[in-house]
């Protein structure tokens, strides 16, 4: 302590000592009943002549630190039978303590496959491993039936459906204020002028599917219309050799219209927009990705209720990982 000299702590011995915990917030019926460490080490006077083995009443009002990296805080009272079904924690019975991580196996990871020359791929190849051929036919199949369920003049090509989706790259690229502005005839973008009609375009993006509008599914999910557009985008991101250092983290798409999944997420630098929670390497590429829809997201409810819902959404992530990677989340 300071100031006190060696000759003044005569009579002091240090029980234990070690780092602060956070404490975790938890019922105000349960507040009464937790012990959280204080960050000062605790000090006792003791009298030389006690001796220095503690009885086994004082082992009982020992606070030791548990080592492990979190614990369910249940009622001795609850212990279930082998009859009886097994109650799921409750959210709020669930602390995280400080602890130290010890591996228990070794790591056997194979790195990922290394991009050479020779099977690199031009931007083109690249896209059709995503957006593949038959999901092209997809799109300007049920782009065209949308076209004759409305009385609208359009038929598409899968040519047109790619030139479609190419101009909408660009536009992220060569951004302008107004759409209509890349056909200007003053500051327009000649690419834009011949690859397709101003007029055509608007169409295609008025009639745009990947779905029938007419023919709704018995399902929960808020994002039908647009299913098998992420599902496609999906299990391509499920077929990347995965590298060793992951972290799952939510990102935003940047959105501002009307939709009942809209997030808003305060300290982002897009807060308005559709939340995905993504599974990310170290390289930057996305190997999985889970949309935020409220009630209805693709998640177990079990995990949801016992580990709580950043849980259940990095177990669900972290299913196709093998021993050997290391996740942050």
């Amino acid at each position: 302590m300071d100031g006190l000299d060696d000759g003044e702590n005569d009579g002091f011995e240090t029980v234990f000592e070690f780092d602060p915990l956070p404490r975790i917030p938890i019922g105000e019926e349960e507040e009464e009943d937790t012990i959280v460490p204080s960050p000062v080490a605790f000090e006792t006077t003791q009298d030389e002549s006690e001796s220095e083995t503690p009885t086994p009443e004082e082992e009982e009002d020992t606070i030791v630190p548990s080592p492990v990296a979190f614990e369910t805080i249940q009622d001795e009272r609850e212990t279930p039978t082998p009859d009886a079904p097994t109650k799921i924690t409750s959210k709020k019975k669930i602390r995280w303590l400080k602890g130290r991580f010890e591996r228990t196996q070794k790591s056997n990871f194979i790195p990922s496959i290394p991009v050479t020359p020779e099977n690199c791929l031009n931007p083109h190849e690249y896209f059709q491993l995503y957006f593949t051929p038959k999901l092209i036919e997809l799109i300007a199949e049920k782009t065209n039936m949308y076209a004759m369920q409305s009385y609208i003049n359009l038929f598409v090509t899968t040519t047109d459906i790619e030139d479609f989706l190419a101009l909408h790259i660009l536009m992220g690229i060569y951004k302008l204020p107004r759409i209509k502005m890349y056909w200007s005839k003053k500051i327009g973008i000649p690419i834009f002028q011949e690859t397709m009609a101003r007029d055509k375009f608007f169409r295609i993006r008025n009639c745009f599917h990947v779905v029938d509008n007419l023919s709704k599914p018995e399902t929960t999910d808020i994002f039908w219309k647009v299913r098998p557009l992420f599902q496609a985008i999906r299990n391509r991101c499920l077929q990347l050799p995965i590298e060793q250092y992951l972290a799952v983290d939510e990102q935003m798409v940047p959105f501002t219209g009307r939709h009942q999944a809209k997030q808003y997420v305060r300290g982002k630098p897009c807060p308005w927009g559709f939340k995905l929670f993504m599974l990310c390497g170290q390289r930057g590429l996305v190997y999985d990705f889970l949309i935020y829809q409220g009630s209805s997201t693709e998640i177990p409810k079990a995990d949801s209720e016992k580990f709580g819902y950043g849980g259940a959404v990095v177990l669900k992530l972290s299913n196709n990982l093998k021993p050997g990677h290391c996740l942050f989340f």
